[in-house]
């Protein structure tokens, strides 16, 4: 009678526990972005294939230009003030599907740099679909460094990213300062600057992920 009373409180814990995560949600892929291709520019392989119900922009640089090399996206012409430059930036966006929303849950993206690149970045998002609104409703993930050995960085956000119907939510990359990726000084714009293997992860909810 003992064991079958456990047995029973074990199936009903175990039946709350998948109701909870039902209703909560789980952490899921939504892309994955690996610059596969031989050495180009603008960028080889700069087509993101997402899950099903969302579209995801091809990597874009404004002010920051390319410099050729294969499977990754690789920048030069970089900004080597002490703080983020507006103007200089890589950018992707994320659109959902008219019937669903987007329910976003960490960012995480391979980032490397030249000995000789500046070794601060800055990245920031934003849910406002207008370009020019970016600067003033854009959240910021906390400076990071750029190392010169390559590592993957991921950005779990404080709360989800959100969006209603159809929702966008746009991602900048503010690579800057005058300190070089290898420690010294002065830092020079024509270092180089490589993203690889973005992912954006989501959690599922009623119409979204």
């Amino acid at each position: 009678m003992k064991n079958t009373l456990n047995f029973t409180r074990t199936c009903f814990g175990i039946a709350t526990l998948l109701c909870l995560l039902a209703a909560n949600g789980v952490s899921a892929q939504l892309f994955t972005q690996a610059f596969t291709g031989a050495s180009s520019c603008p960028t080889p392989g700069n087509t993101a294939i997402p899950l099903s119900g969302a579209t995801v922009s091809a990597f874009t640089r404004n002010t920051i230009t390319c410099t050729a090399a294969g499977n990754v996206l690789n920048s030069t012409t970089l900004n080597v003030t002490a703080s983020r430059n507006d103007n200089s930036y890589i950018e992707f966006n994320i659109t959902a599907d008219g019937s669903r929303a987007l329910n976003l849950t960490s960012l995480s993206f391979f980032r490397q740099a030249s000995a000789t690149a500046p070794n601060s970045l800055i990245v920031s998002y934003s849910t406002d679909p207008v370009p020019a609104n970016f600067n003033s409703t854009r959240v910021d993930m906390a400076v990071s460094t750029n190392p010169t050995s390559g590592t993957t960085l991921t950005w779990t956000f404080p709360s989800p990213i959100i969006t209603g119907l159809g929702g966008m939510v746009t991602f900048r990359f503010y690579p800057f300062g005058t300190t070089r990726a290898d420690g010294g000084s002065p830092a020079v714009a024509t270092g180089t600057f490589r993203l690889d293997d973005a992912a954006l992860s989501a959690r599922s909810r009623p119409q979204s992920w």
